[in-house]
């Protein structure tokens, strides 16, 4: 695991977070600050920490419904049927 530091570059900041080069580079992209520091892209310990936090909660798997949830707020679970099966 690698260390806490200031800022990290392309490959220490996916290392850091548990994700590719490439989603920090789409990352980027879709507006995370990045600076330089000796001629190297840069991302600061807090905006990269703060966006892995932002992803992780847009992602539709990560909500859970709660007990304070409003019924009217709550997705209706899907419907599993089961296929026909006979056992003998």
């Amino acid at each position: 695991m690698i260390e806490n530091r200031e800022r990290y570059t392309y490959r220490q900041a996916a290392a850091r977070v548990k994700r590719s080069v490439i989603t920090i580079k789409r990352w980027r992209r879709h507006g995370m600050p990045m600076g330089w520091h000796e001629g190297m892209r840069v991302v600061d310990h807090a905006t990269l920490l703060k966006w892995l936090r932002t992803t992780i909660a847009r992602n539709d798997a990560n909500r859970r419904v709660t007990g304070d949830t409003p019924p009217q707020l709550e997705l209706d679970a899907p419907t599993l049927n089961p296929p026909n099966v006979m056992v003998e």
